[in-house]
């Protein structure tokens, strides 16, 4: 009897029976409690870290009780052996720190830079999302850009790579554009250089990186030449 309630078929029955109170009846507490009772009862189970993470998933989105959906979160990236449910949530859980009811942005850091250790098999992946995190701080600018670089050095082949790059090259182009603005008032001043050639590239880069009103204006002066 015991043997029977605890083998195969009672695993896949009692996360059936959770299934069915989250998906079919929208029922969640008895499905928390359904979930809960199966990671108890079968730790080992390949289904286990998927139950820990539906149990976060409806703490925060149905029972809104986000302190619970963060704990569990939390276990799961540091007890899960599923790099898949890992990684989701730490994603989940990074964006749950961006929300008002936390204000935690600064927390998406350290997530990812945990998630780089624990989830390599996605490292691409995790770089980029650490990329974004660093964006948003302006102090953490070259961070970012180290971030962009190390994808486009060792992943050429990932889905990231081309905004890696765009990234990567839009901080450069920002950076360059000051000297190209120092070059424009020499060329005006028939110091030194092409003013068509010079205002071209200052266009090329404003492009770039999205600086439409000042790409306008540039092309303003383009037209005057």
């Amino acid at each position: 009897i015991e043997k029977s309630q605890k083998g195969p078929e009672a695993e896949f029955s009692t996360y059936t029976i959770a299934r069915i109170y989250e998906e079919d009846l929208k029922d969640y507490e008895p499905a928390v409690n359904a979930y809960k009772r199966f990671i108890n009862e079968f730790p080992d189970s390949p289904r286990a870290d998927k139950a820990i993470y539906q149990i976060a998933q409806i703490y925060e989105t149905a029972l809104v009780d986000y302190n619970e959906a963060v704990r569990y979160y939390k276990k799961l990236i540091d007890e899960g052996r599923d790099q898949l449910w890992v990684y989701q949530a730490g994603v989940d859980l990074a964006e749950l720190y961006s929300q008002p009811v936390f204000k935690k942005g600064g927390e998406a850091v350290k997530i990812y830079q945990d998630l780089l250790k624990k989830v390599p098999m996605r490292e691409d992946e995790v770089l980029f999302k650490l990329a974004e995190a660093y964006e948003k701080n302006p102090k953490d600018a070259s961070k970012a850009v180290e971030a962009c670089e190390k994808i486009i050095k060792k992943y050429p082949g990932s889905i990231y790579f081309d905004a890696a790059l765009d990234r990567a090259l839009g901080v450069h182009y920002k950076e360059n554009l000051s000297e190209i603005s120092k070059k424009v008032i020499l060329a005006k001043e028939k110091k030194e250089g092409d003013l068509k050639a010079v205002l071209e590239e200052k266009l090329e880069k404003e492009i770039f990186i999205k600086s439409y009103k000042d790409a306008l204006a540039t092309i303003d002066e383009l037209k005057k030449i």
